[in-house]
């Protein structure tokens, strides 16, 4: 009984601290870091099975809205009903560690419908919502974006965007496969949708893309000329502009020039100043030979068996954030990491180079040693 009367004075004085008349907004943020603070430590196991603090919980969660501490609120007390501002936090801060909790949590509220509005538009909010969808790496995700892809009205982005959610879970890589099979299949997603189902986390697709690239109607690989050879050939940098973007060849779609592109391999915008020639042909034919530092990949097995392939963005001494292909990052904590091994192999898939003509690859070759400064290509 007494146990039971100091809990009631405690969340009268959380109240007190969360709910009083505050001048300054530096107040507020204390008042509710030390209301947090007190709120986790009276949280038991199941915290659904103590009304009065998880209405506790619930009115703090009303004033944090919109905030990361929101989404860890919400989802340490069970808290029900946010759907719709789970999916809002996701849309406008998909590049925050909670994003993908706030995708899995509004999953599991077990009303799909309620994406449907986000993801019915090119509007920057559909951008961010599939980021995060993708950090989620949720299969609960399939359904809501495997009509994207197809929907040719839809802009490159948002269709390539949803290519990246599907290869986030191995049921959607497995799908992804079987639609590239498919002459159907959009041919200004194939390069973006091969080329992350070359570097997915899962041995079985990429072996079974392995096949498919190998089969009759491939046409034959580039073979290189000598180096010297190689080295004499001009190429035109604007031709190679176009290559560099095109989404079959996928260099935007893992590295930035000027903040075009996607920010998840090294930035590119003054690597000609900083490799020549033969260093850039040997980083596109042999990536793996000379992997830059900080992008080496890290190959992480969570306690629920999950595997997780990618770049280690920031760590913590609680947590790590791992950036996965398609530049989605997805936070773990280390309490949940069984293994942790950094991979020999870079995630830039080999023999890119193999699909162009010699032209194109020369092309490629002169754009990239014409990037020497923040204003763009070289003149």
């Amino acid at each position: 009984m007494r146990r039971f009367g100091t809990a009631i004075v405690v969340w009268a004085w959380i109240g007190c601290l969360v709910f009083a008349r505050i001048e300054t907004r530096a107040e507020v943020s204390d008042r509710t870091r030390l209301a947090l603070e007190t709120l986790y430590r009276l949280k038991g196991p199941d915290p659904e099975l103590n009304p009065a603090l998880q209405q506790t919980a619930a009115r703090i969660a009303d004033q944090l809205q919109g905030e990361p501490e929101w989404v860890e609120l919400v989802s340490a007390f069970h808290l029900k009903g946010r759907e719709s501002g789970l999916i809002a936090f996701a849309a406008s801060h998909p590049d925050s560690p909670q994003a993908a909790d706030a995708v899995r949590l509004a999953l599991n509220g077990g009303l799909p419908a309620t994406f449907q509005p986000w993801l019915s538009s090119n509007s920057p909010s559909t951008v961010g919502l599939l980021r995060a969808m993708a950090a989620s790496t949720d299969p609960k995700c399939l359904p809501l974006v495997r009509p994207l892809v197809l929907e040719t009205n839809r802009s490159l982005q948002i269709r390539s965007l949803a290519i990246g959610v599907l290869v986030s879970s191995s049921e959607g890589a497995s799908h992804l496969l079987t639609l590239t099979r498919s002459t159907s299949f959009p041919q200004d997603l194939r390069g973006t949708a091969e080329g992350l189902l070359r570097s997915c986390r899962w041995p079985e697709i990429r072996t079974a893309l392995s096949v498919k690239a190998e089969g009759p109607d491939r046409p034959a690989p580039l073979v290189l000329p000598p180096l010297e050879q190689l080295l004499d050939l001009p190429g035109d940098p604007q031709r190679g502009g176009g290559v560099f973007r095109r989404s079959d060849v996928g260099c935007s779609g893992c590295h930035q020039v000027g903040g075009d592109g996607v920010d998840f391999g090294p930035k590119l915008t003054e690597i000609g100043a900083k490799l020549g020639k033969e260093a850039l042909i040997a980083s596109i034919v042999d990536p793996s030979g000379g992997v830059s530092f900080g992008y080496e990949a890290w190959r992480i097995t969570r306690r629920d068996g999950e595997e997780l392939l990618g770049l280690v963005a920031s760590e913590t001494e609680d947590e790590l954030l791992l950036k996965q292909s398609g530049g989605s990052p997805v936070a773990v904590r280390k309490t949940d990491i069984v293994s942790r091994e950094k991979q020999s192999v870079s995630l830039m898939p080999s023999g890119l180079h193999e699909n162009l003509s010699l032209e194109e690859f020369t092309d490629l070759i002169a754009y990239l040693a014409s990037l020497k400064s923040r204003g763009g290509p070289s003149q």
